[in-house]
């Protein structure tokens, strides 16, 4: 977990050492989206989970790796808040220090999702531009994950049961979608010159 934080901390400081798997072109104009999908998947964190997760929207995909990060962005943007509405129910639900660490993983995500808007409103408005915003993107995504991240510490201090055990399986997921999100990012910000 912490090697993963510092290579997120490292590639957004200095972008030329992010993922050096193949940079992402735009000439794969010629392949259909399943391909576009598996091609660029491969080059993330949790390649498997990467091509199930985009899998459903292939039909939405133009074969371009800059509308597939826009995806990408969206995406969080939405898991991430549907995450957050569930938390805060369940702090809501319950009393004590329990219901105290929800509330603050609550604050976490909503700030995550305030993150994700910002990388998803770049992207979504200077999509063809990425060069000249790959510092904001990126920095935005690193913070989606580290508020993440101090979800998931919240959550280690819960007592045991199924509210811990089902939040714990949702932040997980969430967090690697988003470190797919974030990979194909940096994929892409490789290829452009």
């Amino acid at each position: 977990m912490a090697a993963r934080l510092l290579f997120l901390f490292f590639s957004v400081i200095f972008p030329s050492l992010a993922i050096s798997a193949p940079a992402l072109t735009a000439s794969s104009s010629g392949k259909n989206s399943m391909e576009l999908i598996r091609t660029h998947c491969e080059h993330t964190i949790y390649p498997s989970f990467c091509i199930k997760s985009f899998t459903k929207y292939a039909d939405a995909i133009r074969p371009d790796p800059i509308h597939l990060v826009q995806l990408a962005a969206n995406l969080t943007v939405n898991r991430v808040r549907g995450l957050s509405i569930r938390v805060s129910a369940h702090a809501r639900a319950l009393a004590g220090p329990d219901a105290a660490l929800l509330l603050d993983c609550a604050d976490a995500l909503v700030d995550a999702v305030d993150q994700a808007k910002k990388s998803a409103t770049e992207l979504n408005a200077n999509g063809s531009e990425v060069a000249v915003l790959v510092g904001n993107v990126q920095l935005c995504m690193h913070a989606v994950v580290v508020d993440q991240d101090r979800c998931s510490d919240d959550f280690y201090r819960i007592h045991p049961g199924l509210v811990k055990d089902d939040m714990s399986r949702r932040i997980r997921q969430i967090k690697r979608f988003t470190m797919n999100a974030f990979s194909l990012l940096n994929d892409v910000i490789g290829a452009v010159p």
